[in-house]
């Protein structure tokens, strides 16, 4: 559900109901400046995803744009270990040029008991659980990992 508290913060555009379908539903919510000026919004749309685990499961995605993305990007510098905090999971990555090697994740993927919902998605196959022995995960340009209800996709620019 959504519940809208200030109309000039976001625009709905799509006429989803108790009765329609939310696909192709999308948001714009406004990124202001230091002056409280209408600086850009940042353009979400709800889409349907086949390759998600769970095929009820809908993609909130961020549509492409320079402003928008700088929002959202996390780096990793060229042969530098790096640790990541990616929802309830922290990690070290390390980008060797052209894939993203995802390590030391068990400790917080495992929690007492449970599991921490965490998937794999190589190119375009299923996403699949990650590895539950806390081998490396190798990712490709394109590849997508899920931590809890987060969506991550590696991309490399440049």
């Amino acid at each position: 559900s959504l519940e809208v508290r200030d109309r000039s913060e976001v625009h709905v555009q799509g006429g989803a109901t108790h009765h329609e379908p939310i696909d192709g539903l999308r948001l714009a919510i406004v990124r202001r400046d230091d002056a409280g000026e209408e600086d850009f919004t940042v353009d979400l749309v709800v889409a349907d995803d086949p390759a998600l685990p769970d095929p009820r499961a809908r993609l909130l995605r961020v549509e492409r744009d320079a402003l928008a993305a700088g929002l959202f990007a996390r780096g990793v510098p060229l042969r530098v270990q790096r640790t990541v905090t990616l929802g309830p999971i922290t990690l070290t990555a390390r980008f060797d040029g052209q894939s993203l090697l995802l390590a030391d994740y068990l400790s917080s993927y495992q929690k007492d008991e449970d599991w921490t919902p965490f998937f794999v998605q190589s190119g375009e196959a299923r996403f699949v659980t990650a590895p539950e022995d806390g081998s490396e995960i190798t990712l490709a340009p394109g590849d997508r990992v899920i931590v809890g209800a987060l969506v991550y996709r590696f991309e490399t620019s440049g």
